[in-house]
């Protein structure tokens, strides 16, 4: 007997959603022959918070957007936070990391600058709210998760 394997592209084990296109993009100047992340998506349409945004919605629109019907795409749940601080102030965690900037708060970590700067040890409001939009904006994310 013939058995056939086929050594694809290796599926993504980070966080997030990602996007293949075996036979490319003809409408665009576009090409995921490998694994690539949807940042766009993730960013825009919140494809790494919620699987049938990224394997329905964003495979709808790239199949569109490409004029192709193959396009793949893979999604892997962000990570849950870790259990909570105990210790008084205002946590960041960012569960896909922070993309745009060379940070990530893979455990529960302690906002320092925002607390000395934008009143987020005093202000819950200030630490849950003003700074989630911070990182978020900073970090090109939308999944920062903030604790105080």
């Amino acid at each position: 007997d013939t058995v056939m394997h086929w050594n694809g592209p290796t599926k993504p084990k980070a966080s997030g959603c990602f996007v293949l296109t075996p036979s490319g993009c003809p409408r665009q100047g576009f090409d995921a022959k490998d694994w690539t992340r949807d940042s766009w998506g993730e960013q825009n349409r919140k494809a790494a918070e919620s699987q049938s945004q990224c394997l329905s919605q964003r495979k709808k629109d790239y199949d569109s957007w490409c004029g192709a019907s193959d396009t793949q795409m893979v999604w892997n749940a962000p990570p849950k936070p870790p259990a909570a601080p105990t210790s008084r102030g205002c946590y960041v965690f960012t569960p896909t990391g922070c993309p745009k900037q060379g940070f990530s708060a893979t455990t529960w970590t302690r906002d320092s600058w925002g607390e000395q700067n934008r009143n987020a040890l005093r202000s819950k409001s200030q630490c849950l709210s003003q700074r989630k939009t911070d990182y978020d904006g900073w970090c090109g994310s939308t999944d920062t998760v903030m604790h105080w």
